[in-house]
């Protein structure tokens, strides 16, 4: 859908619901549900100049719209709710942004052949679906430089056994530990460890925390 003019633009927007926040290429604001304009301030620290990326659960396209902006070469956002790729074509077309929006989960998402991806950005999705493992497959095969994510960690307090052979065997077996947790929408999900996400995806990768994000925490894994 390709406005006539900035009017009838303007008056679309503010007839749509929105879930995320943000500032657009043309200057026009959106208020959202909530404050997602919170998380920029870290993506600015990187070089997207010619660079390909991914945003998986892209929602209504922000992070796309701003690595574009930041002159990336091939921009794609995924996601599974119909209406929030919907509004991200309607703003990528209005804004005259050349960005991929495609409506499919991570599971059935194809990259073309010729796309190496030097930015993946997962933003609140791997704590809100069950099947967490589908997503940290797909990221230890397809980071071909960083992934930027953010999760809710598992922080694990050190259970102390009374018998001392209890202890050392723990030590000595290196017990990576997660949490099980009932989310209200997704059903039970896994919150992984940070020492459980550093031996999952091995020595071929750095992963570091960032900070406490403006959900959940923030992490970076990086192709080593």
């Amino acid at each position: 859908m390709k406005f006539k003019n900035i009017t009838d633009y303007k008056i679309w927007i503010h007839n749509e619901e929105w879930y995320q926040s943000m500032v657009l290429p043309s200057k026009i604001k959106i208020k959202g549900k909530f404050n997602t304009l919170k998380r920029i301030p870290l993506l600015e620290e990187y070089n997207y100049d010619n660079k390909n990326v991914l945003d998986i659960g892209c929602n209504s396209g922000q992070y796309c719209f701003f690595t574009k902006e930041k002159k990336a070469k091939n921009v794609f956002g995924i996601d599974l709710n119909k209406k929030r790729i919907s509004q991200a074509k309607i703003l990528a077309l209005n804004e005259d942004l050349d960005i991929n929006f495609i409506n499919t989960d991570i599971t059935t998402f194809s990259i073309p052949e010729n796309i190496k991806f030097d930015y993946i950005f997962c933003f609140a999705v791997i704590t809100e679906i069950s099947d967490i493992f589908s997503v940290l497959y797909f990221l230890k095969n397809n980071i071909h430089d960083l992934a930027l994510i953010e999760l809710k960690l598992s922080h694990p307090i050190l259970y102390i056994p009374n018998n001392l052979r209890s202890l050392k065997y723990l030590l000595m077996k290196k017990i990576f530990t997660a949490e099980i947790y009932q989310h209200r929408h997704a059903g039970w999900v896994f919150h992984p460890s940070l020492d459980f996400l550093k031996n999952f995806f091995g020595k071929n990768f750095k992963i570091k925390y960032i900070n406490k994000g403006f959900r959940y925490d923030f992490i970076s894994i990086q192709k080593i």
